[in-house]
């Protein structure tokens, strides 16, 4: 299952059942997983810009840092390092 590029229905086959328009692969944001339009700078999802959202995610340490940064948590920051 898919959204439509066109009308954003939900849809299985190689053509959009409520529109009719050719069912394209479109990117997804790695951070979100929201689709990303051709047109889109941003993600819709949740707002980064297409290239940070195109973007792998950042390693696993570092994202224990962010986290225990953001919620001062040292413990967690400690062993993150």
């Amino acid at each position: 299952m898919r959204e439509c590029p066109n009308c954003h229905r939900v849809s299985s086959g190689k053509y959009c059942t409520a529109c009719g328009v050719e069912m394209t692969f479109l990117p997804r944001c790695n951070w979100c997983d929201t689709s990303l339009y051709p047109s889109a700078d941003f993600c819709e999802g949740c707002g980064k810009a297409r290239q940070a959202a195109l973007s792998t995610f950042p390693p696993p340490g570092k994202i224990k840092q962010f986290f225990a940064k953001l919620f001062g948590s040292m413990p967690i920051q400690k062993s993150a390092e």
